[in-house]
């Protein structure tokens, strides 16, 4: 083996006896000891520059085993840690509580053995500045309050907190009789979105945790700063700061027992004598490596084995900088690229690491990931908004000719890989497990979006919140996949055409085998319907599905009309008939309905429809048919309603626990929302302020407030509302017009 420095740089490129030349990361810089906690005390603070002595690994090895690695310009992740100061003005505070479903029995005279007193204990994270000050916000919610682990899914405590900053999440333990429980650090996902000062917590006690589903525990960067004794939880130290700071040259001559970093940020709180715990982050080694492939002419770039710690990163394609034709490859499993703890995800380009030929298409050979293993780090970051797109592990989008082999994904907390506007994608023989997190937005283990010639083949994906999706693909294939405890939903196929998929096993958390329907490409959708002239037409049965599941439809709304073809193929004029619909109630509670035709030459009426009779399908170019219909989608979870007036309009701004919900409505013009979703709240806890609010109605919607993340929708006065009102509890439904449900040709046969 040989090593041939750059003349012009500091990077040194490695040539085995082949001459296949390759970028070693280790050369370029990358240390592969991710997996080395080390601890250290701050010795002195002057301007931006820390000096940290007495340094030892998680082992007791000294900083003098570490010189090779711990050395002039690699940076670190650190965390500074003091004693308990006095008490601070609290991060985050309960305001108070809501108890539905009857798990308080306070003020009951019974005495049950499954009865005590639930406390909470909050403490309040800043996971931007890496700041836990000593406040404790501990809350009663009752003396006489329901096991937990009996609450059926209408049982719950919601905390309603206040907190000074929308990076402030709360650490929460609870306290039940004597029993002391970890419920975890909840992100915004959860409690709230960015912007946000005043979020709630659910705790559902264990209805919602997958089976599989360890029990969340701390971080190691947290693990020794909580102490729980007497049904208590306590801080018995705080943290001052999260830093990124880059090791300083050593005195020449020298092997100095300390280390010298700069970069300490303006509104730090670390302090000469704090205690502080520290990685290493090969960010920019990583990127100089890739970077290095991108602009000259080695594309292979190599992991030894190791654990290279980073912050989300992403490579964008232009003019000036290519990505095409790039190889990142390792030796498998012990070749680990992991997310460095607390990093703060960037929606615009999300991921750990994020492809994207925003200006320029990534081309050629495309981008090859082939035996590397991924660690999403799930229990020590947060989510700062939802994590099916902003903590996902490998993103890549607009990028023709993508691989994606022999690759293990684990521990992420949004998706493994998503993949979106790209064209022939192979992911083959990975394996993705544990992905998302208890309680959070359900996601896939991979999202492929808006794509075509896709291969899927041979993966295993266990232990996920949702099953693996491909959405709006064509010509794929999707075969010898295991999907095991991925949400009960197996593989999702929605509004794809041209695919093939065989041989795929799909388990439920009891391991019983599921199966699921796509949306589009179920065995109506785009399909020929056949029919004898002059012959009635046996009922064809249609279901209509949303995200693989059973939607409801309106009563009286399904369309199914016929058209003519002309000799172009397409379709001409207005419809020439229509089918006739058969429905009942219960059957459109489940999204099912049939269609039919009568036989003979006489056409029927019912209503304003012509249903057509067979009879009468006589076009030499035959017929083609539409049917749609008015559905209810979607279960969100509406927080609060209050009256608003814009621009002399008044309406009700309504509020969702998940503003990226809203996202997924339609909303076409405020002047005529004829054809906008509309939508239906119900299942709320009664409420005086709400007792105008019909559950059996729908309101349309009308516009969106952005500074709020609400929806609009035009206030009307059975409702007088002058305040904020929370609904507790309650599920959000749209009702879609005209929602697609099948087209195809309708094939006449003649005698």
């Amino acid at each position: 083996m040989r090593y041939i420095p750059d003349a012009t740089s500091n990077v040194i490129v490695q040539v085995p006896e082949d001459k296949n030349s390759y970028i070693n990361v280790r050369n370029i810089g990358a240390s592969g000891r991710g997996d080395v906690e080390f601890s250290g005390v701050v010795s002195d603070v002057s301007g931006s520059v820390v000096t940290i002595n007495r340094i030892v690994d998680q082992d007791g090895k000294s900083l003098s085993q570490y010189n090779d690695v711990l050395k002039q310009g690699v940076e670190i992740r650190l965390f500074s840690y003091s004693g308990q100061n006095s008490l601070t003005d609290p991060q985050l505070l309960v305001t108070g509580h809501s108890a539905p479903g009857a798990v308080d029995f306070s003020n009951s005279s019974a005495t049950n053995s499954n009865l005590a007193q639930l406390t909470y204990y909050v403490f309040g994270f800043d996971i931007n500045l890496g700041i836990l000050q000593n406040f404790r916000s501990r809350y009663v919610v009752g003396t006489k309050i329901l096991n937990p682990d009996l609450w059926n899914t209408e049982q719950y405590v919601q905390l309603n907190m206040s907190r000074t900053s929308p990076y402030v999440i709360p650490v929460i333990y609870r306290t039940w009789g004597t029993r002391v429980d970890f419920l975890g650090i909840i992100g915004n996902n959860k409690v709230g979105y960015p912007g946000s000062g005043s979020v709630i917590f659910r705790d559902l006690g264990s209805t919602e945790i997958p089976s599989w589903e360890s029990p969340p525990v701390l971080p190691s960067f947290l693990s020794d700063m909580f102490t729980v004794s007497a049904g208590e939880a306590r801080l018995v130290k705080v943290m001052n700061s999260k830093e990124t700071l880059r090791i300083l040259p050593k005195p020449v001559g020298t092997s100095p027992n300390y280390l010298q970093c700069e970069g300490l940020s303006q509104d730090s709180l670390l302090k000469m004598g704090d205690t502080v715990k520290f990685y290493i982050d090969d960010t920019k080694f990583i990127q100089t490596s890739i970077l290095t492939a991108a602009q000259g002419q080695i594309k292979d770039v190599f992991f030894p084995a190791g654990v290279y710690n980073i912050r989300d990163t992403s490579f964008s394609n232009s003019l000036q900088v290519d990505f095409s034709n790039i190889s990142i490859r390792g030796v498998g499993a012990g070749s680990i690229i992991s997310r460095l703890p607390v990093t703060i995800s960037n929606p615009l380009t999300p991921g750990l690491i994020n492809f994207t030929g925003e200006f320029d298409r990534v081309r050629g050979e495309g981008i090859r990931f082939t035996s590397m293993a991924f660690d999403g780090n799930r229990s020590g970051s947060f989510s700062s908004v939802s994590p099916i797109t902003s903590e996902v592990t490998l993103r890549v989008e607009n990028c023709d000719n993508l691989s994606v082999i022999d690759c293990t994904f684990y521990d992420s907390p949004g998706g493994a890989i998503s993949v979106v506007n790209s064209k022939i994608a192979s992911l083959n023989g990975n394996k993705i497990t544990r992905t998302g997190r208890a309680y959070e937005t359900p996601v896939s283990p991979f999202l492929i979006d808006t794509s075509e010639n896709i291969v899927v083949q041979g993966n295993l994906m266990e232990f996920a919140t949702t099953g693996p999706k491909i959405i709006s693909t064509e010509y794929s294939t999707i075969n010898g996949n295991i999907i095991r405890a991925c949400g009960d939903r197996g593989l999702i196929l929605e509004t794809s055409s041209q695919w093939n998929a065989q041989g795929n096993l799909a388990y439920s958390d009891n391991d019983s085998v599921i199966r699921s329907i796509d949306t589009y490409n179920n065995e109506y959708s785009r399909a020929t319907i056949e029919v004898r002239r002059g012959f009635s037409l046996d009922p064809v049965f249609m279901t209509v599905s949303y995200g693989g599941e059973s939607v409801k439809i309106a009563k009286g709304s399904v369309q199914a009309d016929i058209y003519a073809l002309g000799n172009d193929g397409l379709k001409t004029g207005l419809s020439v008939g229509s089918f006739r619909v058969l429905e009942t109630f219960d059957q459109l509670q489940a999204g099912i309905f049939s269609l039919t035709l009568p036989g003979g030459t006489n056409n029927q009426t019912v209503g304003v429809k012509t249903i057509i009779a067979t009879g009468n399908l006589d076009n030499p170019n035959g017929y083609m048919y539409e049917v749609k219909a008015d559905v209810s989608i979607g279960s969100f979870r509406p927080l609060s309603i209050r009256p608003v007036t814009i621009d002399g309009s008044d309406y009700f701004a309504i509020q969702l626990r998940n503003s990226s919900d809203i996202l997924g409505f339609q909303i076409y013009s405020s002047s005529d929302p004829s054809q906008n979703d509309s939508i239906n709240i119900s299942g709320f806890d009664p409420n005086e302020s709400l007792n105008g609010w019909d559950e059996n109605g729908y309101y349309p919607v009308i516009d969106i407030e952005v500074e709020t993340n609400s929806i609009l929708i035009p206030a009307f006065s059975g409702l007088p509302l002058s305040n904020v009102v929370q609904f507790s509890g309650g599920t959000l439904t749209l009702l879609r017009p005209d929602y697609f449900v099948a087209d195809g040709n309708l094939l006449v046969h003649t005698l």
